[in-house]
């Protein structure tokens, strides 16, 4: 899914993946 490879490429990026769970919504 979008959500674990955003985590993958950045460990410490909550900012992207909230984006993509704004995103997915």
């Amino acid at each position: 899914t979008v959500e674990l490879k955003v985590r993958l490429d950045c460990d410490g990026c909550e900012r992207k993946v909230r984006n993509a769970v704004s995103s997915m919504k």
